[in-house]
């Protein structure tokens, strides 16, 4: 029976895959180059995404484009001792191109209040992870691939001079494919899994500024659960007759699946001028995500625990103007650390997670003064090593490093 339900998970992981180590960052470039602590200090079109509140006001057509590359690396180390001495593995290295792309348009009202409507599409999580063949957890999961996006529209008005607020309805829409070798007695199969689906939730966002004498302001943008429902086809190769009687024949399957509430604070100042010192604080309510439940068409149903934790990321980003030789230059850095939600004893090679520290660095350059802007961004993130404790895991330690690339162009035309 223990073989048996192993070898069931498979139908599971998609789901399982959705925990904080496939939440994909902010990929704007210059969010993404100060840590995502711009809550309060959202300047462009990006806004759309990053606090929709900030685009009350903004007088006229904004528009922004990035594209990105994340590359994940990740080295399996084994501690059972059953695979021979020091085995490892790592993983067949692949790279992810989330998009970003936001549009707003806004202006005044005649008593000087503002007003914007705005829309963004992203790629807010996703997976590729792609293991070598024949390693030793080939019979836990082979290869993840992941696509989730989403589409936010909504707009911003100004009741106050001091507060902007701001909501958006979200689309989420996924798509994924897994794959994973079976190990039988004396015989190797296949499980494929092919499904896709998608969900409705919203967004809400404030910004306020308590004095127009004082480069001080405050954000906070609150995103709502996301219910997803996936479906599609699990497919089996090489299955004895024996298990097929217990259900490892091609079927349908589906299982509602969630993006946690996740709520951002922030504060942005200017201690000096032409410097921004941002201040940021995330909370992931992963803790709502306690199990899966997959259901297949042909009478099987299979309920497997999770259990993750809440997560949370602190952040710290600054952005300098005021270089003379250069005044068309911006310098960006930000810092942050982000504390997974992922128990070591529910540790799986489809979700090598931990929490981790992370370094930025960007730039941005006007290539029309106060138009259009060039932003570009690089993300380093030294994961802690973690090890699976559990007895349905495959036990070992993972080291994981992943860096992100980034770049965009940002227009505003008034």
């Amino acid at each position: 029976m223990r073989t048996l339900k192993v070898i069931l998970a498979v139908l599971l992981l998609p789901a399982v895959c959705f925990a904080a180590g496939y939440a994909v960052p902010n990929t704007n470039p210059r969010d993404d180059a100060m840590a995502g602590a711009n809550v309060a200090n959202e300047t462009g079109p990006e806004a759309a995404y990053g606090n929709i509140a900030a685009i009350a006001g903004r007088e006229g057509l904004g528009i922004s484009a990035s594209g990105s590359v994340i590359y994940f690396r990740s080295t399996w180390t084994d501690t059972s001792g059953l695979n021979g001495p020091s085995a490892t593995a790592d993983q067949v290295p692949k790279a992810a191109f989330p998009p970003n792309f936001n549009v707003t348009y806004g202006g005044k009202l005649s008593n000087g209040m503002g007003w914007g409507v705005g829309a963004a599409f992203a790629a807010p999580g996703g997976g590729l992870v792609h293991w070598p063949r024949n390693w030793a957890g080939q019979y836990y999961i082979q290869e993840v691939n992941r696509q989730i996006v989403s589409l936010d529209v909504g707009g911003a008005f100004q009741p106050i001079e001091s507060l902007k607020l701001g909501v958006t309805g979200t689309y989420i829409h996924g798509s994924e494919q897994l794959f994973q070798m079976l190990n039988f007695v004396g015989q190797q199969g296949e499980a494929h899994l092919s499904t896709n689906g998608s969900g409705w939730s919203w967004t809400a966002a404030a910004e306020f500024t308590p004095s127009k004498d004082l480069p001080l302001r405050f954000g906070a943008q609150y995103k709502h659960q996301g219910l997803v429902s996936l479906s599609g086809n699990a497919h089996f190769i090489g299955v004895p007759q024996a298990f097929q009687t217990s259900g490892l024949i091609d079927q349908g399957a589906t299982h509602n699946t969630m993006f946690p509430n996740v709520l951002n604070l922030g504060a942005s100042y200017d201690p000096i001028p032409n410097l921004t010192v941002n201040i940021a604080y995330t909370f992931w309510r992963w803790v709502v995500y306690r199990n899966d439940v997959f259901v297949g068409d042909k009478g099987l149903t299979i309920d497997i625990a999770h259990n993750f934790h809440n997560g949370q990321t602190y952040r710290l980003g600054a952005e300098y103007g005021g270089i003379a030789a250069l005044p068309a230059l911006k310098v960006r850095a930000g810092f942050l650390r982000d504390v997974s939600p992922q128990p070591s004893d529910t540790l799986s090679p489809a979700l090598p997670d931990a929490s981790r520290w992370v370094m930025e660095l960007g730039a941005g350059y006007s290539l029309l003064k106060d138009t259009l802007d060039l932003n570009v961004a690089w993300e380093h993130a030294f994961f802690d090593s973690t090890t699976a404790t559990g007895t349905e895991t495959l036990n070992g330690t993972y080291d994981i490093t992943a860096d992100v690339f980034v770049v965009g162009l940002a227009y505003k035309m008034k």
